[in-house]
């Protein structure tokens, strides 16, 4: 490898950041505007190691979203399911990649959480889809559907997660005259479907 490819490499790398730091942006400024979202906590989530070489850079980006109309409660949080934005980078065992994910989680007791959500909480929101252990995980028509299965684990790894409804779709289909419809339209979407 050259030098010239690494410059290259880490300069598509920080142009890919910067487009992804504006649509996060305009998501969480438009979403109550545009639509009845608001982002649940000020910090995008992603998951960072020293030890890890993977950790090293960002490859997964994560934003909570909850329905405004839902009662705020104590805790800061909303009584009501938790909407998430997902976007994947980098995968080695993907090559559709990059993705946008759109996820809405149900909880047994999010009355009982803690105030805000650390960045490094990234993995309670990330790996649930794809936890067979844990979930009963079925796919349709482009719709992931999970239930708990192990409630041992949903409920002290996942903060009491019942039940997922999830999409993707490519990130190169998100574009600044669509992303109101694609995301936050996607979260109406995912409110209308039924469980498997």
């Amino acid at each position: 490898m050259t030098s010239t490819n690494i410059y290259n490499a880490f300069y598509v790398v920080k142009k890919t950041y910067d487009n992804i730091h504006k649509l996060m942006e305009y998501c969480a400024a438009n979403g109550q505007t545009e639509s009845h979202y608001v982002q649940a906590v000020p910090k995008f989530l992603r998951y960072k190691s020293d030890n890890d070489v993977q950790g090293w850079f960002i490859k997964n980006f994560i934003m909570l979203f909850q329905d405004v109309q839902d009662p705020e409660l104590e805790n800061g949080w909303r009584n009501g399911s938790v909407y998430i934005l997902e976007i994947e980078l980098y995968d080695e065992e993907c090559t559709d990649l990059p993705l946008v994910y759109l996820s809405k989680y149900d909880y047994k007791d999010i009355e009982n959480w803690s105030a805000g959500c650390s960045p490094t909480n990234h993995w309670r929101f990330s790996d649930p889809r794809h936890n067979h252990d844990a979930l009963h995980i079925k796919e349709k028509d482009d719709y992931l559907y999970a239930t708990a299965k192990n409630m041992e684990t949903c409920d002290q790894s996942y903060w009491g997660l019942r039940t997922i409804r999830s999409t993707h779709f490519s990130l190169l289909d998100l574009a600044s005259n669509n992303a109101i419809e694609k995301v936050f339209g996607g979260f109406e979407k995912l409110d209308k479907k039924e469980a498997l």
